[in-house]
Formats: C-alpha cells, sequence, structure tokens
C-alpha cells in the first residue's frame, strides 16, 4: 500500500492569473518566466522565489496539508488529492512505471531540485478508483473551495482537507497495492537522485487521480540524426521489408495508419503485425537502438506532443531526417508493461490530464 502525506505547500494569492505565450512551460508566468529568466542562474530562483513570498504573490498554507484539487477545461472535469508519496514506498516497488529515462536530463533536474529545493510540479499518478473515494469527494466539494486559480480558460480549484478526510483518504490508500506513474518520470527519478545526497529529501509532490480520468495521446519523433550503420537509403529498403505502403501529409493515424513516416521527403504508412507496441517497433526494430542508447535518446529525437498528423509548419520538419507518428498505447496497455517491468522508450507518450508548472510548489526547507 502507498503511503501519503501532508505537505507544506506554497500556492499563489491571486486569483486569476496569466499564462505567458512566450516560454514553452505550461503555468502562470509569475512562475515560468523566472525560471526562463534565471535560466543560467538557477542559484537565484529560489531567493527569487522567495521573494515573492515576502511581496505576498505566494502564500505559505500555515500548516502541512493534504489538498483535494479540481481542474476544469470546457468539459472536461480531473480531481484528486495533492500529497507527498514517501520515497521509499517508491522504491519499494509500489509505484509502477512505463518509460525509461533520459540520465543526462535527470541528472540535470536533480541538480536543480538541490539547488532550489523547489518542487513545482506534481508528477502524475493514477488508481484504480473504486466507489471508497466517491463519498469523500462529494463531501469535500459541498464547500466553497479554499483557493481557485483562472489560468486562460481553465479552473483550478483547492481544498484543504480537514484531520478527518486526511485520515479517511489515508485509510482508503491502504485499501490499494500501488499507484502507477502516468507522467513524471524524469522527475521522480530525479527526486531520487536529489534525496541520495540530501537525506531531509523524503517525499514526492504527487496529484493522484482516478485511472478512468487519465488519457494517452499521440505525439510525433523527430529524428535528428541517423544512428550509427542507417542512412536514409538503407532505411528507405528497411521499411519496404515491412511493407510500408505510400501515404501522405494529409494521412492522420488510425486502426489502419497505426504508424505514419516522412522521410526524404516521401510519407509512409505501416500497421505492424509482429507482436511489438508502436513505440518499441520505431524505436528496436526500424531505428535499430538497443540497452543503454536510450539514456541518450535526446541526442536522436525531439518530441512533439498532442499529434495525429505529420504536421511539417508547426515543426520545421527541414530539420530532421525522419518524422514519426504512432498511435498512443491504451492505458491499460502501460500498465499491463508497468507491471511486467517492460518500460517504453523515453518520450514516448503523452499522458493527459496536464498539470500547471509553478500553481503549486513543495518548498523543501534548507539546513
Amino acid at each position: 500500500m502507498p503511503h501519503i502525506h501532508p505537505l507544506s505547500f506554497c500556492v499563489p494569492t491571486a486569483h486569476s492569473l496569466s499564462k505567458s505565450t512566450t516560454n514553452p512551460l505550461y503555468g502562470p508566468d509569475f512562475f515560468t518566466d523566472m525560471l526562463f529568466e534565471l535560466e543560467d542562474q538557477t542559484e537565484r530562483i529560489r531567493s527569487s522565489y522567495e521573494n515573492k513570498i515576502t511581496q505576498g504573490e505566494i502564500l505559505n498554507l500555515p500548516h502541512p496539508a493534504i489538498l483535494w484539487y479540481v481542474i476544469q477545461k470546457g468539459n472536461l472535469w480531473f480531481s484528486g488529492f495533492v500529497t507527498g508519496i514517501g520515497l521509499q514506498d517508491i522504491q519499494k516497488g509500489k509505484i509502477s512505471l512505463h518509460e525509461h529515462v533520459m540520465q543526462k536530463r535527470v541528472d540535470d533536474f536533480a541538480n536543480y531540485l538541490s539547488t532550489t529545493g523547489l518542487q513545482a510540479e506534481p508528477v502524475l499518478l493514477f488508481h484504480n478508483h473504486h466507489e471508497g473515494i466517491n463519498a469523500l469527494e462529494d463531501e469535500i466539494c459541498k464547500r466553497q473551495p479554499d483557493h481557485y486559480y483562472r489560468l486562460e480558460n481553465e479552473r483550478h480549484e483547492l481544498w484543504i482537507l480537514s484531520e478527518a478526510q486526511k485520515q479517511q483518504l489515508q485509510d482508503y490508500c491502504k485499501s490499494l497495492s500501488h499507484f502507477h506513474l502516468a507522467d513524471g518520470h524524469h522527475r521522480l527519478q530525479s527526486t531520487l537522485q536529489w534525496a541520495e545526497k540530501e537525506a531531509e529529501v523524503q517525499h514526492l509532490l504527487s496529484f493522484v487521480i482516478s485511472k478512468k480520468e487519465v488519457s494517452n495521446g499521440s505525439f510525433i519523433w523527430g529524428l535528428k540524426k541517423w544512428p550509427a550503420g542507417l542512412d536514409s537509403d538503407r532505411f528507405l529498403q528497411k521499411l519496404k521489408t515491412y511493407d510500408a505502403q505510400p501515404a501522405t501529409y494529409f494521412d492522420r493515424l488510425g486502426p489502419n495508419k497505426q504508424i505514419l513516416i516522412e522521410v526524404e521527403n516521401k510519407v509512409f504508412a505501416l500497421n505492424p503485425e509482429i507482436n511489438i507496441d508502436n513505440a518499441d517497433f520505431i524505436y528496436k526494430e526500424l531505428l535499430g537502438f538497443k540497452g543503454n542508447s536510450v539514456s541518450n535518446a535526446k541526442a536522436y529525437f525531439d518530441y512533439f506532443p498532442n499529434r495525429t498528423e505529420l504536421d511539417f509548419d508547426s515543426i520545421a520538419s527541414d530539420k530532421y531526417c525522419a518524422q514519426f507518428a504512432a498511435t498512443p498505447l491504451s492505458v491499460d496497455r502501460l500498465i499491463e508493461r508497468a507491471l511486467a517491468h517492460q518500460k517504453l522508450p523515453p518520450k514516448s507518450t503523452f499522458i493527459r490530464p496536464k498539470i500547471p508548472t509553478g500553481l503549486l510548489v513543495y518548498k523543501q526547507e534548507k539546513n
């Protein structure tokens, strides 16, 4: 059973927040702009954040808390709880994982965490929902939220759980065998690496929701350079062996076009019949990556989420040797692979909902 822990949260004081259009991070611009402005001066991020607390832009919640969190966007509704997950539970395998990570990215983010002490984006976990949590949610949401925010066309609502509600939620979690990590594999591994150096780091900031609210979307990989032993001519020959069919830039992914590939201004569709998932098929069968090459994936791939077609105008495809779009795996298939310890290559899922960076922050007190 995973253990959940109250955390000392920081939240904005303003109800209406703007979203920056000048950087790719999703979150209120008072935080994301700070990250970009101080990108090469990481040691100043903590003091800049502390200044915002002093100036009244950010509120330290007075007591460690577990929060109920609701995100509304149009007719979409996501709800769950924000809490700390004990790192010991992760090490004991009570959180299942479905993706490999890139070690360079883990190292960089672990250094950022060590320098700033700010966990500013919860990882996304999910549980196999059962009726036991419905009554608790109904009870919590009967009253007005303690904090609410508008971030462009989204509404974010937070309730601070009472002691009785925290106990009820902890009892519910005791009935579960594990949580599954939907999004945040690099954040999780970076936090574990950070904790190896600093013993006081014991919890991972997490948003936990029901499995039924999670979805996995499509994505595009842009291949920046050919792996050793492969070039465009050899790759085109290889496509013939897999019976790749001609396609167009206007084709979209679907049951009969599970993979779309662009190379040398030619587009092909593939529907692999062998027993292998699409991301593995691209990574291992078509490109020949094996073993430790996974950890260096960023050297070969750029990642464009939420795409169902080969969109050249927005991706600037002339930068790439090839592009790959793949039909996403079902959430059930992700769980099946995770429990069998069969991890996908890095950045081969696009899990929703997405959580704003900097809206909910766990500030690790520094010695």
